[in-house]
């Protein structure tokens, strides 16, 4: 799977639940910090963000 994917399905695990985002973004080796950012995004946002790998 992608990262660009990988970051998007990350982002939405993170704002329905911190503590499993966090767990989830270290589980596939994706950087926590761009998580955070990226959860900062509006939908639109963060699919522009995201839809390039």
């Amino acid at each position: 799977m992608p990262d660009n994917v990988k970051y998007r399905h990350a982002v939405h695990c993170y704002l329905a639940d911190t503590e499993y985002g966090e767990r989830i973004t270290a589980a596939m080796g994706l950087e926590l910090e761009k998580v955070k950012e990226l959860s900062k995004l509006d939908n639109t946002g963060l699919i522009e963000a995201t839809l390039k790998p």
